[in-house]
């Protein structure tokens, strides 16, 4: 399963000279705000060895952009995993590099209780996609009618 959000341009578009220029408004403009939104989504992504924040790509098509991630652990990460007893060498890595452990016994106990703790309760979700796009609402929505001051502009000159 892939985690993904879309930006998408709502609206008609002319049939002529001037729709090609509005087109070509409405992609940039679709572009300013996918950077945005996958922006903000990379920036909430929790990083331990980096791999699922640099797995967030955007993908554009006309009038589409499209941020995703194809990694195996986006969505857990992003909804939570109900409780289970988790492996045991990823939650040594993390450990290691969590608490900089390197006594054994000690690393057997950190990742021993936490292993328990996630038996018990599960992970809460971190909800970087939903967040994001939460967060740039307020600037997608001014990037979009900030495209009204630059058609007028391109038209006016």
């Amino acid at each position: 399963m892939e985690l993904s959000t879309k930006v998408i341009w709502q609206g008609p578009l002319l049939e002529n000279d001037a729709a090609v220029a509005l087109a070509r408004f409405a992609q940039y403009n679709v572009e300013r705000a996918a950077i945005c939104v996958k922006g903000n989504i990379v920036v909430l992504t929790p990083s331990n060895t980096h791999v699922l924040r640099s797995s967030i790509q955007l993908e554009i098509a006309p009038l589409v952009a499209t941020i995703y991630s194809p990694s195996p652990y986006a969505v857990p990460v992003e909804v939570g995993q109900r409780p289970h007893w988790p492996p045991i060498a990823p939650m040594a890595l993390w450990a290691i590099r969590r608490f900089s452990v390197s006594d054994q016994a000690q690393l057997h106990s950190i990742v021993y209780f936490v292993s328990r703790k996630i038996a018990r309760s599960g992970v809460k979700g971190f909800e970087m996609f939903r967040m994001g796009v939460a967060l740039a609402t307020k600037s997608v929505e001014a990037i979009f009618q900030d495209m009204g001051a630059q058609i007028a502009l391109y038209f006016s000159s």
